[in-house]
């Protein structure tokens, strides 16, 4: 059960992706991918090298620290509205 509910949020997490990378140029779609979950694998040359060279996938990929980080985000912000 638990691996179906894990295979769904995939699944909408990856249309998700795929919708907005849609809207986006090759170059654009590319680093979104890069950015969020870390897939550098369709960068042209170009975009590679900066995304590289300014290090973004240490800082913006998703990670379990950013999970951590969110999720005692939003226990803070329910316990400071009350329960």
């Amino acid at each position: 059960r638990a691996l179906s509910v894990l295979d769904r949020v995939r699944s909408r997490g990856r249309e998700a992706m795929e919708k907005a990378c849609s809207r986006a140029s090759a170059d654009g779609a590319a680093l979104l991918r890069g950015l969020i979950v870390g897939d550098v694998s369709g960068m042209g040359g170009e975009v590679r090298e900066d995304f590289t060279r300014l290090g973004l996938a240490h800082l913006l990929s998703i990670s379990g620290f950013h999970i951590t980080l969110m999720a005692m985000m939003a226990l803070t912000m329910l316990r400071v509205a009350g329960d």
